[in-house]
Parts: C-alpha cells; structure tokens; sequence
C-alpha cells in the first residue's frame, strides 16, 4: 500500500519528532497520570485528614467555613467553598494563590479545623501537566505543540508497521537482543494505546487551541479584575445551608461543587463531576433577598469545549475508569520512554563518543529516571516537613526542583564521563530506595493506625512501593 521509499521517510520522521517531542511527552504523560487522582494526592500529603469525617454537612460545619470565608475576604482574597464529594469528604474554604486553590480544610459534621497545613498535593502534578510549572501562556505553548507532535508520531508509526502491523503487534522477542525486544514492547503497546493517547493528544491541544491560533473564532469574556469585597449583607450558616437546598434541587443530589461569594449575591456551581461536559452553570441568589436564577451556558463553542475537556480531565468518572486513564498515561510515557532508550540503542555504537548523543542520553535519563525520583521526593516531602509549617507548598515544590536538578547532574556527569550503564544503575537505585521509603515514612508519621486510615493512604504507599521495586529489578537486570 505504501512504498519502502515512504515508510523509511516515515521511519525518519518518527524516529527524529518522536524523539525531541517524546522528552517533553514523558514528563506531560507522568503528570497526567498523577493527575487523575490529583485530588486523592492532595488529601494524601495532609495526613490529618487520615481518618474518613461523615461527609454531611451541619450548621457548625458552615459556621466554621463563613469564619474563614470572612477572615481570607478581610485579607484582600477571593474564597470559594469547595463542598465534600465523593473523592474529597471534607469542607475546604480555598482563594487561588496564582498556582493552586489553597486553604483550610474543615471537617463538615463538626465544625472542627481538621488543618491549616497548605500543599499543592495533586495539584502540582495539574499544572505541570498542562503549563509545566511556568507562567501563563509560557509553559501551555510547548505542551500543546507536543501535543501536536504526538499526532505526527503515532501517524508516522501507523505507517511504518502497517504492511506487517498484525504479525508485528502479536510478536514479543523477549530473549533477543535487547534493541529488538525493546522495539517489540515498544510497538505493542504502542498499538494498544493508539486511540488513547490520539485522544489525549487532541482534546488536551483543542482546549487551550486559541494559545497557538489566536485568530480562531471563541467565546472569550473580558473581565476587569475588582478587589475582593465583603457581601453587603452578613451571611449566615442557615441561610446558606437553605439556599444550598436548592440548588441542589437543581443541579441534583451532591451535584453542587463550589460557592463564591460577591457583595451582591451567593452563587452555587454544578460540580465537574456532575457530568461529562464541563460547564461553569449558576444558581445564582441575590442578596440580601431576592429571586434567584439559573445561569446556564448557551449552546455554543463552549459547549464543544466543555465536552472536550471533560473527555480529556475525566472528572465525571468513577475510580475503576479513573484508574484506567491513570493505567493508559503510565503506559503511555513508558512507551515513549522506551521510545527514546530504542532511538539511542540503535545510535550508540556509531555515535556514543559523540557529545551530542550524550547529551541526548542524559536528557532521556532527566525525565525516565530523574523525574520519578523527584515526583517521590515530593510526595515524602509532605511527612518531613514539620506539621505546623502552614506554606508548606512552596517547599515541597522546592524540593521537587532541587531533587530532579541533582538527579540530572548526577546522571549527566557519569554520562560525559562514558559510565552511561553507571548513570541508569543509580538512578534506578535511588528510585527503588524513594518508592520503599515513602510507606515507611507514612506510616511511622500518621497518628492513626493504618487500618484506621482511608485507603486513599494505602493506595498510594502501595503503588510507590510497586515503583520501587520494579526500579530495583531494572537495576538489578542492568548489572546483570
């Protein structure tokens, strides 16, 4: 169907774009993943919040959240209420700090300050996910332009395997040379997750579409930025509680995700959860009194976009299909990862001496090793860190930057050196202690036992335990 003369083109373009986008990939397909439970992290890295609270919420549980509503509000900040769901139990009263919605979090039956410890948690991974960390719209540009990148990559792929895509995809080398066992794992997975990851691809450069082609047609409200203000009237825990009622009479059961406050009115929104497209939809109730009315978006492109980001975020889906995004993106940056080891197994022995391949290698090792050990430096930074630092966040984040700056020193200074096996081994290594080390940390931590504590805690310490295994049987392959 397609000429060899094609196919070797293909095959260069693959091989070059897969490349030089893969390194960028690896790191947006890590958080991502991660971020499919960004929400059960952040509750993870609060270990007061170990132990379940009754998720329904009381008058004192509103009075506690209109205290801290007032007092963020006489400070200058615009607060939300973020009501429990069934990922997060608990009753938060956040303002956004220009990275994060960050703030206390109250148990919703009692009333009680369950912490004022603040961290990114989950978030983190969110936003390095999509803006890698970097103001606005700096770090959204590379990610959406990989984005397109990997579209090329899985087109340029289809062709070079689609005279023997069958017989390819069914055959696994697992002793052979290591170059083509790697290439058999590569293709395999690659074909099991090609309508994932054109998916993932698509939706994540359509949302944010207008940063790169700035002249499309869209819906873009211009607001001027006001002063946070107090409402003109006092609000009350009744009031609220009644007006929440109905909205939920609305919206439906459980189906309310957020309240903001305005001097003129007390605005309920529909949780992300409450349906595949994401809606920015109001009940909406003036102040002191008045009639209340349902603000609903029209029918238009940002609808188209709701649907999309809801298919990319998956914030309606339950957890064994949250764990399936979770699945496809670790798949997914292995694949690339594997991807990347390929490209430079088939270069080596021409080109190793070369500087510019290595610097190739210690850029594959900063984000397939050196990107992991830092993701598990972040989340034990949460039980290092003492307990009554409030801005927690910002050094967790610091530690994060510093680990993966030391890991790709590290590795780059054995790779310039020739010890390239050296620099996988450790890395590895260190990976394996991190993973091992993360449920200790938590358990030896937490002032309630581990049967006690949310399974939230135990999921989390288990897949970092599972990471640090197998990064030792790699090490241990690797010197073998």
């Amino acid at each position: 169907m397609f000429s060899d003369t094609l196919r070797q083109r293909m095959g260069w373009l693959h091989a070059w774009v897969g490349f030089i986008a893969g390194l960028l990939l690896v790191v947006i397909f890590s958080c991502g993943a991660l971020t499919s439970f960004d929400t059960e992290i952040t509750r993870w890295m609060q270990p007061e919040l170990a132990r379940d609270p009754s998720p329904n919420i009381s008058e004192a549980g509103m009075n506690t959240a209109i205290d801290e509503v007032a007092q963020m509000q006489a400070r200058g900040f615009i607060p939300l209420i973020i009501l429990p769901s069934i990922r997060d139990p608990f009753l938060r009263v956040v303002h956004y700090d220009g990275t994060s919605f960050i703030g206390p979090v109250i148990d919703p039956s009692s009333g009680a300050l369950r912490t004022r410890r603040v961290t990114y948690g989950g978030t983190f991974f969110y936003v390095f996910h999509h803006g890698l960390f970097l103001p606005k719209p700096w770090g959204s540009i590379p990610t959406e332009i990989a984005a397109l990148m990997l579209l090329v990559t899985l087109g340029a792929g289809v062709i070079i395997q689609l005279k023997r895509l069958l017989p390819n995809f069914l055959l696994f080398r697992r002793q052979g040379p290591w170059v083509r066992s790697w290439t058999d794992a590569h293709i395999l997975v690659g074909v099991l997750l090609i309508p994932f990851m054109a998916m993932m691809a698509y939706t994540g450069a359509s949302i944010h579409a207008m940063r790169l082609f700035p002249s499309m047609p869209h819906n873009k409200v211009h607001e001027a930025k006001k002063p946070a203000m107090p409402p003109q009237a006092p609000l009350e825990a009744p009031e609220i509680s009644r007006l929440l009622h109905q909205a939920e009479g609305v919206f439906g059961k459980g189906k309310v995700g957020f309240i903001t406050f305005t001097q003129k009115d007390i605005r309920y929104f529909r949780n992300d959860m409450a349906s595949t497209v994401i809606t920015r939809d109001a009940f909406i109730a003036p102040l002191p009194t008045g009639d209340v009315r349902l603000e609903r978006h029209q029918a238009d492109i940002a609808n188209v976009k709701g649907w999309l980001a809801g298919l990319h975020y998956a914030r309606w889906a339950r957890y064994p299909f949250r764990f399936l995004y979770f699945t496809g993106g670790l798949a997914g940056s292995w694949m690339m990862s594997a991807g990347l080891v390929i490209f430079l197994m088939k270069r080596r022995s021409a080109n190793g001496h070369r500087s510019s391949f290595r610097l190739g290698e210690a850029a594959t090792l900063a984000v397939t090793t050196a990107l992991p050990l830092a993701m598990l430096a972040y989340l034990a930074s949460s039980r290092v860190l003492p307990g009554g630092m409030v801005k927690s966040c910002h050094v967790e984040t610091s530690i994060f930057f510093s680990v993966w700056i030391i890991a790709i020193a590290a590795a780059s200074l054995d790779v310039f050196r020739g010890r390239s096996m050296t620099a996988w081994r450790r890395q590895l290594i260190a990976i394996a202690l991190a993973g091992l080390a993360i449920p200790v940390l938590d358990f030896s931590t937490r002032e309630i036992a581990w049967h006690e504590a949310s399974r939230i805690y135990l999921t989390v310490d288990f897949i970092a335990a599972i990471l640090g295994l197998l990064a030792l049987g790699g090490a241990r392959r690797l010197k073998s």
